[in-house]
């Protein structure tokens, strides 16, 4: 079922639309107001003083742009090269156990050992 106050308020605020829309297509525009010629000037001003700020700026923007450039990379491969030469290729600890195979040395016949024919690699 609707509800009537329902059906009441949704015809009111269709009349109240419909009445502004005629206002506003009967009403012929209102005349177009000029600024003031101390306002321009002054917006003018200010304009200028911002372009010529944007300027300046692009050639400090761009030359810390070549110094980011070039020192980021230099800085890296001057970080990676210290790091390879301080470290990495020594190998150190203070606690460490070889695991390695023992192995006996003996003659095969009992008497004195005289020579023994190995030579250093």
């Amino acid at each position: 079922m609707a509800d009537p106050r329902r059906k009441q308020h949704d015809a009111i605020s269709d009349q109240l639309v419909d009445d502004k829309i005629t206002k506003l297509r009967e009403d012929p525009p209102g005349p177009i107001r000029e600024e003031p010629a101390q306002a321009r000037n002054s917006e003018g001003k200010e304009a200028q003083r911002a372009a010529t700020s944007s300027q300046e700026s692009k050639p400090r923007s761009k030359r810390l742009r070549r110094i980011l450039l070039l020192l980021g990379p230099l800085l890296m491969v001057v970080g990676g090269l210290y790091f390879y030469l301080s470290s990495g290729r020594y190998v150190s600890t203070d606690n460490v156990y070889v695991r390695a195979d023992k192995l006996n040395v003996a003659t095969d016949v009992s008497g004195i050992v005289a020579e023994i024919a190995v030579t250093e690699n």
